[in-house]
């Protein structure tokens, strides 16, 4: 009999859950970071999804939250198992109450509260009658027979969608995941998830052979050979355009040369005039999956995911490995090999044999590696279930939407050098350690069992910090309690994040729940883990970290800790924190995500070079010429629009307050340049006095001449100052590409964008002003607007003779036709003289950006205003998902990335934690689940310079000096002890020693010379330095 057991839902849960039923609705406040990954299609389709799990272990816990926040439809947790204790070591929704108790039934209720749009349930019953009613199964751990059983189940099941099966287990600190999606060819929409790669286009010349396209200089070809393409605002060969509602006009591209691409003939098109633009096809593609049974009696049929290429060909003996491990099961009724079981050991290696004799003659098998699966199969280690956990995840999200690129079919993945002692001996069966942990001793066996009961100990004295408590820093704080860091007498976790949790963090930040937001994120973080593991030792803190909070992130606190984990999304912090690291040597491990890719860095005293030793390219900004006058892209108007709403509803107001609450402002004023200057009392003037409005009307009245002003007058100053028809000095037209032409906009009061500013504009300018908002219907709206007297526009200026200068002018950020300085400074004071008097000033209410706040009308009016720009320039809209995206500089982020990356990180953590693990055993991580891919790297060593014989310096050396001693004293004990004459030193900003500088004033370096400092020097070489054999700068440490 089929049985569903379901929890208890509060009402609300049960409105919310029939609202997205019933509409399709997709909540953007919650699910906003994941749908600028993965697109509003995917999601609908994801959340129309059903998932079975089958197996609730910790690896199986892993995989049900992360799908229940992505917002899958349902979800059914099978698994009536009684829960043991070894689960506690990675399940972290089990708690030694729930000892003894069915694992689905025990946790089921904690997964509901994790995404309110989710139906969870507990259910029992034949799987074989469970599977028609869900799109996805995935089975966790379980024997290879059980596994094909199901896997036939779903590829025979009679549905019209048919059902994708995923198995996937972790034993010890080997893993693996197998995909197959039905025995018809899945189709995958969008295989990279990249949005397609779109260019300007300078010229398309007219040839039988094949028409060339030019692209604008600062762009560059990235297309191939054979890749697919489309036009649109193509003037002049206007058949190359695919028309408005019509099918895609698409064109196959050889790529010429570096800007250039030959499509196909355009002898017969029209000449090309101006514009266009060129936009990529994304390619699709269809993949065939074969079944469990098939694949596995194939060896894998090379169908294998390389995770890792200092390994070549370790998939295939992970398979033979876990094919022999399998087989061993099979044999014994389900039960695992003991651990550390060396005669069982032996059994599964004469398996392994067999079956690569069968398979592959050629294929020699790793004895050593059988041997290790085997006397590992019933460990398990938390950082890989979250890895294993977040991969698996983003397979059912492939699953059931066709975005990505799934695994084909099979991942394989080992993590030995985790093993304390495998770096020294190769991999050899008699490193592997041995735990005195009885199975039902403690909740950490199964872990213990693969790093060892000293390893263990370790981990729970460890004293640890982590910075940042988001999306990242809430999965490493779960896997920290999981893993028993900071739970021993010594042990300590120190997590900080001044950061408030908000609705949008509640699809990926599973610590934190709708009663949470507004509350501390790293407080609300270390109350939930304490709940998943009473023994956890936390401190949290709501500081950052910077140079303003070093007297509580201190030199003692520091060298307490036995290292530092990451989860920032700024550079400026991850810089800073990687400063403290290698000032008190302590190791770092860093990691970030952006969509659907991943990395983590490693820092490692005396090994690694830091985080600061290579750097990313800066941002490519955009020209101030383009963002003023010149955009061709719609990124170019949002920009704008953000800027304008940030002069008009933030600075102008916060000059009148800081005019009217300021004694020293207007002095303060003088300091600066005068075009500075005049248009901040400009502004004064405008707001305090001659455009203040006393009621709402007022503020619409206000808008609609801001929209005379900006789209509009604007446009029509810069065509007067440049006609359409203008040349250069060197006879080319001004308005080439990728310059477009602008048209102004002539105000209708029935165009939907047109009031959308208008309204957005007068709220904002009400709030600026604390005036009350009446809303108007359409006919009043109306009414106002048709009383709007617009004076009308008379240009400064005639256009000017040298354009080009103009152009370079502009790149300046200079205003056409400015006054000259000696007007200004007249204007300035005709200004001083009108502005009211500061205590007659109306105290004013900046806008603070916050884009997340949908009622506040901040991204209405970004939205509006630039699409209005765009309608200047021909530029098509954006939608507000997208500007939100721009404006607010959100990073795109999932859940499974977070999951997979934090995974990786705490594995890297255990290795730094082990003293003496070779620089050979730590793995940097990139990663693109989309694609999918996993790269690990060696990290790059630490720069070695030799100062003399027998001496070599690297960043993480240094000397320590704790007794106070003058300048003099310090030098002659550099030069006594070290050898060393210093011919500089520093601290911070100050200089504390030159000689150089004191050359003509000898009374003044003696005066140096005896001053006395109570300080730590320490030193760090810098190897750029020619003028002296050794160059050493000074900074504080603790004093």
């Amino acid at each position: 009999t089929n049985t569903t057991l379901e929890t208890s839902m509060s009402e609300p849960q049960v409105k919310r859950r029939k609202l997205n039923e019933a509409s399709d609705t997709i909540d953007d406040g919650l699910y906003s970071r994941q749908l600028y990954a993965i697109g509003r299609d995917a999601q609908r389709r994801i959340m129309a999804t059903s998932v079975l799990v089958v197996g609730l272990t910790g690896l199986g816990a892993e995989i049900a939250k992360d799908v229940i926040l992505m917002g899958v439809k349902r979800v059914a947790l099978y698994d009536d198992e009684q829960a043991q204790l070894g689960d506690l070591c990675s399940h972290f929704y089990l708690t030694e109450a729930d000892v003894g108790k069915p694992r689905a039934l025990a946790c089921v209720g904690k997964f509901v509260e994790l995404n309110s749009y989710v139906e969870v349930a507990a259910v029992t019953g034949k799987l074989a009658d469970l599977i028609p009613s869900y799109d996805v199964v995935v089975l966790v751990g379980s024997t290879l027979s059980r596994a094909v059983e199901l896997n036939d189940a779903c590829r025979g099941c009679s549905r019209e969608r048919a059902c994708r099966f995923i198995w996937a287990g972790i034993n010890g600190c080997f893993c693996f995941a197998f995909n197959d999606f039905g025995a018809a060819p899945f189709h995958v929409s969008d295989p990279d998830g990249e949005q397609p790669l779109s260019y300007a286009i300078s010229g398309i010349t007219q040839d039988p052979s094949g028409g060339i396209v030019s692209v604008v200089e600062d762009q560059r070809i990235e297309l191939s050979d054979g890749d697919q393409v489309t036009f649109r605002e193509v003037e002049g060969m206007s058949q190359l355009n695919t028309a408005e509602g019509s099918e895609p006009n698409v064109f196959t591209v050889k790529v010429v040369g570096s800007h250039t691409v030959r499509i196909q003939d355009t002898s017969n098109y029209g000449a090309y005039t101006s514009g266009g633009n060129m936009t990529q096809v994304k390619r699709q593609l269809d993949m065939n999956f074969t079944s469990l049974r098939e694949s596995v009696a194939a060896n894998g049929a090379d169908k294998f995911l390389e995770m890792d290429f200092a390994k070549p060909g370790r998939p295939q003996q992970l398979l033979v490995a876990y094919r022999a491990l399998w087989a061993w099961v099979d044999e014994h009724k389900g039960a695992l090999p003991d651990s550390h079981n060396e005669a069982q050991g032996k059994e599964v290696v004469q398996l392994a044999r067999k079956i690569a004799s069968e398979a592959d003659p050629q294929l020699t098998v790793d004895e050593a590696l059988v041997t290790q699966l085997s006397m590992l199969a019933q460990g398990d280690l938390p950082p890989l279930d979250a890895f294993l956990g977040g991969v698996v995840c983003q397979e059912v999200l492939k699953a059931c939407s066709g975005k990505f690129t799934p695994i084909d079919q099979w991942l394989l993945f080992d993590a030995i050098e985790v093993i304390p002692g495998s770096h020294a001996a190769a991999g050899a069966v008699d490193v592997l350690p041995g735990s005195h942990a009885a199975a039902g001793g403690s909740r950490y066996w199964r872990q213990a069992l693969v790093l060892g009961d000293a390893m263990q100990q370790s981990l729970e004295d460890a004293k640890v910090f982590l910075v940042g408590a988001g999306a990242i820093g809430c999965e490493v704080l779960k896997t920290w309690a999981m893993m028993g860091i900071g739970c021993g007498a010594k042990g300590m976790i120190h997590v900080t994040d001044m950061d408030l949790v908000a609705k949008s963090n509640l699809s990926r930040q599973f610590l934190f729940r709708p009663k949470d937001i507004e509350k501390c994120k790293s407080e609300v973080a270390a109350a939930a883990v304490k709940l998943m593991n009473p023994s956890v030792q936390i401190t949290s803190y709501a500081l950052r970290v910077g140079a303003e909070t070093e007297n509580v992130y201190n030199h003692d606190f520091y060298s307490s800790l036995n290292g530092v984990c990451t989860a920032l999304d700024n550079v400026p912090a991850r810089l800073y924190m990687d400063s403290q690291v290698v000032t008190h040597r302590k190791f770092l491990i860093d990691s970030g995500t952006l969509g659907s890719k991943g990395n983590t860095q490693v820092v490692v005293p005396d090994l690694t070079e830091s985080y600061g030793s290579s750097a990313d390219p800066p941002e490519k900004g955009i020209p101030l010429c383009i963002l003023h006058n010149f955009p061709n892209a719609i990124e170019h108007c949002i920009q704008w629009a953000t800027d304008a709403f940030d002069g008009l509803f933030a600075k102008d107001p916060t000059s009148v307050n800081s005019y009217k609450t300021q004694d020293g402002f207007l002095d303060g004023l003088e300091q600066q340049s005068v075009g500075l200057k005049l248009d901040t009392l400009k502004s004064i003037k405008l707001c305090a006095l001659t455009e203040r409005p006393h009621t709402y009307a007022h503020c619409l009245v206000w808008a609609r001449h801001r929209f005379e002003e900006l789209f509009a007058n604007t446009i029509k100053q810069l065509l007067h100052s440049f006609p359409p028809d203008s040349l250069t000095d060197q006879g080319v037209p001004f308005w080439h590409p990728p310059k477009r032409v602008p048209h102004p906009l002539v105000f209708d009061p029935a165009d939907s964008m047109h009031k959308e500013f208008v309204v957005t504009a007068a709220n904002l300018r009400a709030f600026n002003y604390n005036i009350k908002v009446v809303p108007v219907g359409d006919t009043e709206f109306d009414t106002i607007m048709r009383g709007v007297t617009i004076p009308e526009f008379v240009p400064t200026s005639a256009a000017p003779a040298n354009v080009e200068k103009e152009e370079k002018d502009q790149d300046k950020d200079e205003k056409f036709n400015v006054l000259d300085e000696v007007n200004q400074r007249e204007q300035c004071a005709q200004l001083l003289r009108e502005v009211p008097s500061p205590k007659d000033c109306v105290e004013m209410r900046p806008c603070v950006f916050e884009k997340d706040d949908d009622t506040n009308f901040h991204m209405a009016f970004i939205t509006a205003a630039a699409n209005l720009r765009g309608a200047n320039y021909k530029i098509a809209p954006a939608t507000l998902h997208s500007t939100k995206q721009i404006a607010g500089k959100i990073i795109p982020a999932m859940i499974s990335t977070t999951a997979v990356v934090s995974g990786l990180q705490c594995l890297e953590m255990i290795k730094a934690m082990q003293p003496g693990t070779p620089l050979s055993a730590f793995k940097n991580a990139y990663t693109n689940l989309a694609l999918p891919l996993f790269a690990f790297s060696e990290p790059v060593a630490c720069k070695s310079t030799r100062v003399r014989d027998g001496w070599e310096w690297t960043m993480w050396d240094h000397i320590d000096l704790w007794q106070d001693m003058t300048l003099s004293e310090f030098l002659d004990f550099m030069k006594k002890e070290h050898k060393l004459d210093v011919g500089m030193a520093s601290c911070g900003a100050s200089l504390l020693y030159a000689p150089m500088l004191y050359m003509k004033d000898k009374a003044k370096l003696q005066q140096k010379l005896n001053s006395k400092y109570t300080i730590s020097l320490r030193f760090s070489n810098k190897a750029h330095c020619t003028d002296y054999p050794f160059w050493c700068r000074a900074r504080p440490t603790c004093h």
